[in-house]
């Protein structure tokens, strides 16, 4: 499967977009559509160009990968909330969520609701709720649950 629009719709919606490098709530230096990594840090800018190119790059990376992940039934409604999710979260912490384990077994409304729980960040080590977060799984978890 391919990332479809509503994907970039969620992603671009709660990431917002940045070009000049800032700490986020938890403390990583963050640019353009939530990059991290390497080279991201103090006095780093971006063109617009440049944010476009790193978040479809992630995201086809993540949709190539996710493809071969699941192994049951998949709307694109669903793919699309698992990339939104997957984008934020990382590829690993996706794969080993419990949404993407029930999703995997047929459980759809138990992937649902299980979207909903990564919604707090780590602030010196510890997990902290954010209204954000949580905001953006809602939105995660109805797409998730959209019939086509």
């Amino acid at each position: 499967m391919k990332a479809g629009d509503k994907a970039f719709e969620l992603i671009k919606t709660w990431e917002g977009c940045k070009l000049t490098a800032y700490q986020d709530q938890a403390g990583v230096w963050t640019i353009g559509y939530g990059s991290t990594g390497e080279g991201i840090a103090k006095g780093v800018t971006w063109t617009q160009e440049q944010a476009e190119a790193a978040m479809a790059t992630h995201v086809a990376a993540m949709a190539k990968a996710l493809s071969k992940a699941l192994v049951g039934p998949t709307t694109q409604n669903q793919f699309d909330a698992f990339l939104s999710l997957g984008y934020n979260i990382g590829y690993y912490a996706l794969i080993t969520s419990t949404a993407f384990k029930q999703h995997n077994k047929g459980l759809f409304k138990d992937a649902a609701i299980a979207i909903t729980w990564w919604n707090k960040i780590t602030v010196n080590g510890v997990k902290v709720y954010s209204a954000g977060l949580n905001r953006r799984r809602l939105a995660e978890k109805a797409l998730y649950m959209e019939v086509e």
